[in-house]
C-alpha cells in the first residue's frame, strides 16, 4: 500500500498497525495471517465491500506488523520524523520505553524532541538548567 494512504499508525505490545480508510458499504471483514521469508507473521485485514458494477470487491483496511521485525521500526521511525500526529500508543508505558530506546540510539534526537513537544510527553528528564 501508498504509505500516503495510511490513516493512523497505531504501537501494541507486539504489532506495528497500519490503519488504511475505512470504506463505505461492508459487508464483513475478514483476516489473514501472512508468513514472510524472515518468518515474520503478518496479518491483514481485509473488507469485503459491495460494488455496485461488480457485486463485491476486497479493500484491505489494515496491516498489522511484528514489532521486531525490522522494516516495521523503519516505518515507525519515518512517521515519528514526518507525520508524528498520525503515530498512536496503546499505553504510556510503551509509549515511554519505545521514545527513550529511541533517544539513546542518538540518531532521532530531534525528531522525539519534536514528538515530545507535539504529545507533551514527560519521560522524567531532568534539565541541566535552573529557572530560579
Amino acid at each position: 500500500m501508498d504509505l500516503k494512504k495510511i490513516t493512523k499508525i497505531e504501537v501494541k505490545k507486539n504489532y506495528i498497525i497500519e490503519t488504511y480508510k475505512k470504506p463505505p458499504n461492508v459487508i464483513k471483514y475478514v483476516r489473514k495471517t501472512i508468513v514472510d521469508k524472515n518468518g515474520f507473521h503478518n496479518i491483514a485485514t481485509f473488507a469485503i465491500v459491495k460494488d455496485p458494477d461488480k457485486g463485491t470487491k476486497t479493500v484491505m483496511t489494515s496491516f498489522w506488523r511484528p514489532i521486531n521485525k525490522p522494516s516495521a521500526k523503519r516505518l515507525l521511525k519515518y512517521y515519528l520524523k514526518n507525520y508524528p500526529k498520525k503515530v498512536k500508543f496503546a499505553t504510556e508505558e510503551l509509549k515511554k520505553e519505545y521514545l527513550t530506546e529511541n533517544l539513546n540510539t542518538n540518531t532521532n534526537r530531534s525528531i522525539i524532541s519534536t514528538f515530545f513537544e507535539i504529545t507533551n510527553i514527560d519521560i522524567g528528564v531532568t534539565s541541566a538548567w535552573n529557572y530560579e
